[in-house]
């Protein structure tokens, strides 16, 4: 298989077999109009990424809010994912990761 756009690129991400299955909670069910969906992601920088591109500027502007971020939970195969480490985290075959948005209320 070739990208119409990068040729014969196996780094490009519409080449990339989906491996990860990433599950919603809250706004970000919502946001994204269902329950799961599928990724090639390896990072969470690249799954962010991915989740803009693919919902829009609302996905794009939580992702980017801190306080949203700040009290963003991420599970990955039901362990959380301090945010620390966060930037080191690198997702394998069949990994599920689950975005729990923060709790408000008053």
């Amino acid at each position: 298989m070739t990208c119409a756009v990068f040729g014969k690129c196996f780094l490009c991400p519409r080449l990339k077999t989906p491996e990860l299955k990433v599950l919603f909670y809250g706004i970000f069910r919502s946001v994204a109009g269902g329950r799961e969906m599928e990724s090639a992601a390896q990072t969470i920088d690249e799954l962010f990424d991915e989740l803009s591109r693919k919902f829009g500027s609302r996905m794009e502007k939580l992702l980017s809010d801190d306080d949203v971020v700040e009290g963003l939970t991420i599970l990955c195969n039901d362990r959380a994912l301090p945010r620390s480490q966060r930037g080191s985290i690198r997702f394998a075959k069949d990994d599920v990761v689950k975005l729990l948005s923060p709790i408000g209320g008053g």
